[in-house]
């Protein structure tokens, strides 16, 4: 969804915080596998991590609602940790098996290994409370004698559980084979694990490779031919830059075999691994192999040949593609096909390629890869054995669960989502978050457009709802959402963070470049000075802590100045900074922090001559190769592993180094990165007992949910009351609306006849004003911390990509007869009649206003009399139909807008932080819009919007009290027509502080919802429960904007009349969600052609008032500052709502028509919102109050 090209560069507005983020739990997390086994009906089971780290499996069952079922299988297991890996295997005869790691939260130092007995895969059968006792739990120990594993044991230290391999023998007699992955420090290593259930003889078991490996990249359960079949693992894995495979034999206690190892020649581009047993010999395993080599196939005669031959190559049956380089492979085999799922991640793309079974060592001939689907995390496939027919289960990149399946007779391929609960929760979880906006030199939004983003490291982040993979040499090509934003979460445990390189493709160099999410922070660490600066901070700290602290933040803060901006390593062609020689550290080996009261040179005395030496050398680059570690080091210090105990820091030359002792052994490396340097500013923090939620509450943004809460109750509370009112006063209303229409008549009277405005306004150009204004709030901190900051687009992000828009939709489609005959014979007639005259205005205003020649005067001469009788009659039709059916619409909307209501992340969170009350959907969108306006709020005034209490808006259990309450005078009946003139000229303190807040959470709360609606025009699956929000939006900007007195009659019943409208617009979004749109042109023209109705309605109000307006100040000899900019943006919004709705009339199939017309309603959105929070600052240096028209 873009603009076809921008208009002139593209401009950027970027920021990024550390700061707490919230995210629905859901059952699947695509930072982890999916792994999927058959139910007795040969449907698929599947098994997956959730967001909230424990073990859920999905399966069919016909009895849900959704037909699929979900449960927790954390029953038996710590409450308090978290599931980290696991696997499942199943025998031919369907038991299945699971086994899973578990490590304490907050604490990753070593892993649990829980291993279930077998199961019938009677899934729906099955008692699941009783599940908790399948588990047998295995600690880290292996024995002390393999040959006779009763013989006492010793404990794995450290080892920190990556992944879990499950196989099996073909039954269900015998245990399951179950290999941990584990790293331990700089090595990586595979242990047994005890499969057996029954038995307590041993836990682990060593299973060694043949060498060290620096990183284990994958690991497959096979046999291998030498006279009898050998079981064990193949492995590949990295070892001082090179890739290595090996198959390596199982021995005591796990199998009865004589040591085995055999390796194989591998191309150094593999990453992945799959075997399968051969179906003719099932004892022999055939090999795949992917990566960046396509895929090789080992056949197992080959493997045999190689034990001899002394290495083994494989077939290439697939060839390499290198702009998809294959990161994972699933394979799956019948008595005559085989199958291959290649999954390229740096592209979240899904090949598919089958081939015939091989005949000896010959693969025969395969299918040319194909595409199957985009987006995808992690792929678990599985082959239906009586069908013969393909399965395979995608955990796509935002979290949801995708079940394709093949018909065999065919051959063509179908689709279904699996639809997943979420667990329940609202996960907050410590971030570093970043927002990029882009416009084009015409402010133009940049609406779908192409973005590249790479990053210094090997990284995952979530970028507009998907999970992505990110890396330095692979860019990742993602689309600007409705907003013109990008927004990069990224979770996290430390202060280090990689940065990012963010490139529009229109204009590759345009965008900002380099992005480090940490800029803020360092920003703010580089303020502490001295120990006294830390201790304002944390007084908590001693004198010597403080100063340890701050010696410590200020030289690495200073060191990250000097290194690569790009968050690459330096090369060491430069020294990293000018800073002095020093030396400074501490030691731990008592559990304590010591630091030395002396000599500082004294810290290297203890270290070994070569440490000593390295310390103080003056290159960049030391021999030695400890120094290539600084990954391994830095993990072990983030680990919490407790064998840690001198450390020292050195600065020599500009060059910073860092040496540690751990488990007796001394470890040093240079520090060349600011990631480097930010984890070690975290550790040693951490070291002084500063988490990281005391650090993101010192350096990043923290939503101050207390604040944000209490201005969420006053808003709906006055909407709950509002609506009551309007419901008990629908005649009066109705005489109100007639009364409105007939004085917007009088007020154009003499629109075409000559001219209403002095010539000094008749020739003032919109954009002139809108350049201007733009302009001077260009470094308007209040209106960038609303729009472009992490915070104040907090909502704007939830809604558009943080599964709200997946809420239910109660009543969509199954209204009354009565409200469906309006739409058909009052509605539908209506439109269609003053269709074309209306969408010809629309034309004209959006052309001219896209040529820069839009005048005030123009839109006056635009409004002639004919069109505004031909509106206001088309109007008046409009609402006499609403009116006659309001009170059953009233009773409907109710329940929708103040019932009690389930929202994927927003229910869970409202609760969380409203403190367990149930939610509305009032409620929900109430707080949404509460965020960026409290964060506003307190930018401008520089406080909450109600520190000392809400005056009694948030408790006012009528609507006449809350009038008296903005009036400053004691309650009493009133009609509601004429409540809106009660509060005085001196009205309340909470009047005007009402209209302030109430502007800016009713421009932002707009703002928010008008790109839910661009959204949902190009993704159509969410239109019902967009429709719910609009309906609450609307409720919610009457509430925030009850239209205070005005200076004379004129001004308050065109007020009034505009309020009154955006109730009949309220009531009109009401009876077209309750009409079934199938088959009714409804989306179409009713949608788009009401919206373009309203608008200029609006508009013709607006200009009346306006022209009242200046007639007046002329006459009083003042200037209309305010005046001019309310106009301006009032006329803005009613542009913004026609593109819009001329967008949604052009529909899908006119793309070249809808997308620029989306994107400059974007644009136009972004322009209201800032000059609806310029007018709230202007209302504080002008002490004034807020005004809608």
């Amino acid at each position: 969804m873009s603009k076809p090209m921008p208009v002139g560069a593209i401009m950027s507005k970027t920021d990024a915080d550390i700061m707490p983020n919230y995210r629905a739990s859901r059952t699947v997390s695509v930072t982890h596998p999916i792994s999927a086994v058959h139910d007795r009906n040969g449907d698929p089971a599947i098994f997956s991590i959730g967001t909230d780290h424990q073990l859920w499996v999905c399966f069919r069952d016909p009895a849900q609602p959704t037909g699929w079922r979900q449960v927790s299988l954390g029953e038996g297991l710590p409450s308090d940790a978290r599931v980290t890996a696991f696997d499942t295997t199943q025998v031919s005869a369907g038991d299945y098996a699971v086994a899973l790691a578990l490590a304490p939260s907050g604490d990753q130092s070593s892993s649990v290994v829980y291993v279930s007995c077998w199961s019938g895969n009677d899934f729906c059968g099955t008692d699941w409370s009783a599940f908790a006792g399948s588990w047998t739990r295995r600690d880290p120990e292996i024995p002390l004698d393999a040959v006779a594993p009763g013989n006492g044991s010793r404990p794995v230290l450290g080892a920190v559980a990556k992944a879990i391999l499950m196989g099996n023998q073909g039954s269900a007699d015998k245990p399951a084979a179950i290999i941990v992955v584990v790293q331990e420090g700089g090595d990586a290593n595979h242990y047994f694990v005890n499969g057996d259930t029954a038995s307590t003889l041993w836990s682990w078991a060593v299973y060694p490779l043949a060498e060290n490996p620096d990183r284990i990249l994958a690991v497959a359960f096979g046999h291998v031919s030498d006279g009898t079949g050998v079981f064990g693992t193949y492995v590949l894995y990295e070892i001082a830059g090179a890739k290595k495979l090996h198959f390596v034999g199982a021995v005591a206690p796990v199998a009865d075999q004589r040591p085995y190892n055999l390796q194989l020649d591998v191309d150094p581009a593999a990453q992945c691994l799959a075997a399968l047993a051969d179906p003719v010999a099932p004892h022999y395993s055939n090999l795949y192999v992917g990566g960046a080599v396509g895929v090789d196939f080992y056949p197992h005669q080959t493997q045999a040949l190689a034990k001899a031959a002394g290495g083994g190559t494989g077939v290439r049956i697939i060839e390499p593609d290198p702009a998809n380089p294959i990161g994972e492979i699933a394979v799956a085999q019948d008595s005559n096909n085989i199958s291959i799922w290649m999954l390229a991640p740096s592209k979240q793309t899904l090949w598919y390629s089958t081939g015939p079974q091989p005949r000896g060592k010959e693969p025969g001939e395969w299918s040319a890869p194909i595409v199957l689907l985009q987006h995808v995390a992690h792929i678990s496939a599985l082959r239906q054995p009586e069908r013969q027919a393909n399965q395979l289960l995608c955990a796509l990149s935002d979290n949801q669960l995708s079940y394709q399946w093949q018909d065999p007779a065919t051959t063509l391929w179908h689709n279904v989502e699996i639809p997943l609960q979420d667990a329940g929760a609202a996960q907050e979880f410590p971030s570093y978050t970043s927002t990029i906006h882009f416009e084009d030199e015409a402010q133009n939004v940049m609406v779908g457009m192409q973005v590249a983003v790479t990053s210094s490291q090997w990284t995952y982040a979530t970028i507009n709802g998907y999970v992505r993979e990110l890396s330095p040499d692979a860019p990742v090509e993602v689309r600007t959402d409705a907003s013109g934003n990008l927004t990069i979460i990224a979770p996290t445990l430390t202060l280090g963070t990689p940065v990012y390189h963010v490139q529009p493709r229109p204009q590759p160099g345009s965008g900002p470049g380099n992005l480090n999410p940490a800029a803020k922070a360092i920003r703010r660490l580089s303020q502490i000075r001295t120990g006294d600066d830390l201790r304002a901070q944390f007084p908590e700290l001693s004198k010597k802590q403080a100063e340890f602290g701050a010696q410590t933040i200020s030289t690495l803060t200073a060191y990250i100045a000097g290194l690569p901006a790009d968050g690459s390593n330096a090369d060491g062609s430069q020294p990293a900074s000018s800073l002095p020689d020093q030396i400074w550290g501490g030691d731990l080996s008592s559990g304590a922090l010591q630091i030395p009261t002396s000599n500082p040179e004294a810290l290297l005395i203890s270290t070994p001559p070569s440490v000593g030496r390295a310390m103080r050398k003056t290159e960049f680059s030391v021999i030695d190769t400890v120094e290539d570690i600084a990954g391994d080091i830095l993990q072990a210090l983030e680990s919490g592993f407790e064998a840690i105990g001198e450390f020292v820091f050195s600065v020599a030359k500009g060059v910073l180094r860092f040496a540690v002792k751990i488990a007796g052994r001394w470890f040093h490396f240079v520090v060349k990165s600011i990631s480097a340097a930010l984890k070690l500013i975290n550790w040693a923090l951490h070291v002084l007992a500063i988490g990281l939620k005391k650090l993101i509450q010192w350096l990043g943004f923290i939503f101050d949910w207390d604040d944000i809460v209490e201005t969420h109750k006053v808003f709906t509370n006055i909407a709950r009351q509002t609506m009551k009112k309007l419901e008990g006063e629908l005649p009066a209303l109705q005489r109100r609306m007639d009364a409105a229409f007939e004085r917007l008549l009088r007020s154009v009277d003499s629109i075409g006849d000559h001219p209403v405005l002095p010539p000094e306004y008749a020739s003032l150009s919109i954009n002139q004003v809108v350049t201007q204004t733009t302009a001077e709030s260009a470094n308007a901190q209040g209106v960038n911390a609303a729009l472009y900051s992490t915070g104040g687009s907090f909502a704007c992000y939830q809604l558009l990509h943080g599964g709200i828009l997946n809420g239910p939709a109660p009543g969509y489609g199954t209204g009354p007869e009565a409200i469906k005959a309006f739409v058909e014979d009052t509605l539908i007639p209506t439109m269609k009649a003053i269709g074309d005259e209306i969408a010809a205005v629309a034309r004209t205003l959006i052309h001219d206003y896209e040529a820069g020649t839009l005048t005030f005067g123009e839109i006056v001469k635009l409004l002639s009399k004919t069109l505004v009788e031909t509106v206001v009659e088309a109007l008046k039709t409009i609402a006499d139909g609403l009116f006659a059916i309001a009170e059953t619409l009233l009773a409907l909307l109710d329940d929708i807008l103040f019932g009690e209501i389930h929202i994927p992340l927003l229910t869970p969170l409202y609760e969380l932080v409203a403190g367990g009350s149930k939610m509305s959907l009032v409620d929900g969108l109430s707080l949404l819009a509460a965020i960026p306006t409290t964060v506003f709020y307190k930018v401008v005034a520089g406080e909450a919007p109600f520190p000392d209490g809400s005056f009694g808006l948030a408790s006012a259990n009528s609507f006449d009290e809350i009038i008296a309450i903005l009036a400053g005078a004691a309650p009493k009946a009133r009609s509601m027509a004429m409540a809106s003139s009660q509060a005085k000229e001196d009205s309340s303190e909470a009047a005007k502080t009402y209209s302030q807040v109430g502007g800016a959470l009713s421009v932002l709360a707009g703002f928010a919802n008008a790109f839910v609606t661009m959204f949902v025009a190009v993704n159509e699956g969410q239109l019902k429960f967009a429709d719910t929000i609009s309906m609450a939006a609307q409720a919610l900007y009457m509430a925030s904007t009850l239209p205070f007195d005005q200076p004379d009659e004129l001004q308050q019943k065109l007020a009034d009349g505009v309020y009154i409208g955006n109730f009949i617009d309220m009531l009109l979004q009401g009876a077209l969600f309750f009409v079934p749109r199938a088959g009714q042109p409804v989306g179409l023209i009713v949608k788009g052609g009401y919206e373009s109705l309203m608008a200029i309605g609006d508009l013709c109000a607006y200009s009346a008032a306006f022209a009242d307006k200046v007639k007046r100040a002329k006459e009083d000899d003042r200037g209309t500052e305010l005046e001019t900019i309310a106009y301006v943006q009032n006329v803005l919004y009613v542009v913004a709502l026609l593109a819009g709705a001329a967008g949604t009339l052009a529909g899908d199939e006119n793309a070249e028509v809808e997308l620029p017309l989306f994107a400059i309603s974007g644009g136009l959105q972004f322009f209201v919102a800032i000059f609806g929070l310029t007018r709230v600052i202007l209302t504080f240096e002008h002490d004034v109050r807020y005004d809608v028209i």
